[in-house]
């Protein structure tokens, strides 16, 4: 991996000092033709600027025209190229590829002669230059110099870059462009790989998917741009591939907004921030439509300041954003204080608004390789590998948790059949010597009559004697049901045949009124149902009026069965709603009435268990318990 950075370094590295001394030296001006109607033999007058180097003069609607005065560098240069060339020439060569049409005006003999070249045009001289320029061969140059003039027109950023070389000096400077921009769509292939593998087998993010994207787009970009989309769509009419060209450099600047948006707004940068990017990725489309209905011209122009203004903005969103100090937010508060200055030394030297001199050559650069999405691409790369590590430890902490709590709840779980075991053998032990009290209670009971004060000594103990083993049962069921689990497979239960059967159990069965809807059915653990049914009607039997009237109601509802148990309570003994479910919970007048406080927590354990849902309703002096069962 460090060779790797290392390499990719030194390819970055590498461009602005590759050139060497060429046999041909190039002095060049301009002139802005206004009116667009300037012959060649007339441009001797024309009021020309001398520059050097790249030509920037932003966005122009008229064509330029490029003077370029060609001189040998030494007196004694042997002028004569291989074969296939011709004799004394030299190749003048121009670039971005994207340049509309480039017209090169020569004079031989008096008469002025024209070539034209141009990404509106069929690619010529590929095999002299196979890179992302277009060149000119200019025959037989005077060995005192020769003046020729280009006319260029473009729709794009008028950014020209001119040289001129011998036949020999092409084929090294070319064979190195073709070597580097094959390292930038290899290394963009690979990042793209790489980003859709982790999207694919590993997580997925919006900062993934959107990397993804912009990758996508890069890659498409640098073919576009660079030449070779007519070889690969050679069924297509120049315009169409020259459209599609430029609907790629739109979108590309609509997924760099997203993609640094996705990466900020994890941080908590403010709404405006929010409001901006969107506001940039909707104009950013609307321009898109724009070049679609054929003002290619100011579609790009809209993006090439949406390219500016986001920069500016994702600049003041990480800045902005509340996020920690955490080692993303400071890589990313580098990377964009690198990307917001960079943008601004590119935007203002593209546009004409700035001179490229020594101190800012080595960031314009730079800053024209980021146009090529190699240092964007790299920076989130890293970015997604520090999520991608940022979430396995998350992962990584999450799974110790889960086998903490997995580990504790195993714990639990012996606890709760420790406990079990041992309250079954605790009710075991006790029932035998209750069971033993009772029956020598009614023996002497019999033997001393049922009346006076030992017959109704004998009857106290009996009750006593009950309401301990009523406890002991209820501890037990409880215990019982605590430590089931939920149940893997319910049946089908018919509902009055349940209810009827636990209520045949219930002395004064005339007590009782059931409404039931016919072929109603539970969907549920039938041991679990029984305690949960059962403990409602014993409920209602002990607390209710005596006399009074037991009402169960079962009906069908959609793809629940709703059974409902509805009592009358004296006034004196109506409970707290609020506490009904709670364990030892009981009225003060109800103490005199055999009970645990136990039956309706042991009834709603039940009813979680198997998924129901069971719930309480005071009207007066009528108390009705409903629990909803999957049918």
């Amino acid at each position: 991996m460090p060779r790797f950075a290392c390499l990719i370094l030194l390819f970055l590295l590498h461009g602005p000092l590759c050139a060497s001394e060429s046999v041909y030296r190039l002095n060049t001006s301009y002139w802005v033709d206004a009116g667009n109607q300037t012959e060649p033999q007339s441009l001797g007058v024309k009021p020309f600027e001398d520059f050097e180097g790249l030509l920037r003069l932003g966005f122009v609607e008229h064509p330029v025209w490029l003077r370029a005065e060609i001189k040998p560098t030494r007196s004694d240069i042997d002028l004569r190229e291989p074969a296939g060339a011709g004799p004394r020439s030299a190749v003048l060569r121009v670039a971005p590829y994207m340049l509309d049409r480039i017209e090169l005006h020569r004079e031989i003999a008096g008469v002025w002669t024209l070539q034209a070249a141009g990404d509106l045009l069929p690619r010529r001289h590929r095999g002299l230059c196979p890179d992302n320029t277009h060149c000119f061969v200019v025959d037989a140059p005077s060995p005192d110099g020769e003046t020729v003039y280009l006319k260029v027109l473009t729709r794009t950023v008028m950014v020209v870059s001119t040289e001129v070389l011998s036949h020999d000096e092409v084929s090294r400077v070319a064979a190195w462009r073709v070597a580097a921009t094959s390292v930038s769509l290899a290394l963009a292939s690979a990042l793209l790989c790489v980003g859709l593998w982790i999207l694919i087998f590993e997580y997925r993010s919006r900062l993934l998917l959107a990397y993804c994207g912009f990758q996508s787009a890069i890659l498409v970009y640098m073919i576009g741009v660079g030449g070779l989309l007519p070889d690969l769509l050679p069924s297509w009419r120049i315009e169409s591939v020259d459209l599609a060209t430029h609907l790629i450099a739109l979108f590309r600047v609509a997924m760099m907004t997203l993609l640094c948006w996705a990466a900020i707004a994890v941080h908590h940068p403010p709404r405006m921030y929010h409001r901006l990017c969107a506001a940039f990725v909707l104009t950013n489309l609307a321009s898109m439509v724009i070049a679609l209905m054929g003002e290619t011209a100011l579609a790009l122009e809209i993006a090439t300041w949406i390219f500016l203004f986001s920069a500016l903005t994702q600049f003041y969103g990480i800045f902005a954003a509340r996020g920690d100090r955490s080692v993303q937010i400071i890589f990313l508060r580098v990377a964009f204080s690198a990307n917001a200055v960079l943008t601004s030394i590119g935007f203002l030297l593209a546009m004409g608004m700035m001179r490229s001199g020594p101190l800012i050559g080595f960031p314009s650069y730079f800053a024209d390789l980021r146009l090529n999405g190699a240092p964007v691409g790299l920076v989130f790369f890293v970015l997604v590998l520090l999520e991608r590590s940022s979430l396995k430890a998350s992962r990584e902490r999450e799974f110790d948790r889960l086998r903490i709590e997995a580990a504790q709840a195993t714990a639990a779980g012996e606890r709760l059949r420790d406990r079990q075991g041992f309250i079954d053998m605790i009710s075991h032990e006790l029932q035998n010597p209750l069971a033993t009290i009772q029956f020598a209670s009614k023996s002497l009971q019999r033997t001393a009559g049922a009346g006076g004060d030992a017959g109704r000594h004998f009857h106290s103990v009996d009750v006593s004697v009950k309401r301990i083993s009523d406890f002991i049962e209820h501890v037990a069921t409880l215990s019982r049901v605590e430590t089931m689990d939920r149940p893997e497979r319910a049946t089908s239960i018919p509902a009055i045949e349940l209810v009827e059967e636990i209520v045949s159990e219930y002395p004064d069965q005339d007590r009782f009124v059931i409404h039931a809807e016919s072929n109603t059915t539970f969907h549920a653990d039938r041991q679990l149902l029984g305690v949960l049914v059962d403990n409602l009607v014993s409920n209602a039997c002990k607390y209710s009026t005596p006399g009074s009237v037991i009402t169960i109601d079962i009906r069908r509802q959609e793809d629940r069965t709703r059974f409902s148990i509805m009592n009358e309570v004296p006034l004196e003994r109506l409970p707290d709603h609020t506490r009904l479910f709670e364990r030892f919970y009981r009225h003060p007048e109800s103490m005199s009435i055999p009970g645990s406080g136990l039956g309706l927590s042991v009834a709603r354990l039940a009813a979680e268990k198997i998924g129901a849902q069971i719930d309480v309703r005071i009207d007066g002096t009528q108390v009705c318990f409903t629990a909803e069962v999957s049918a």
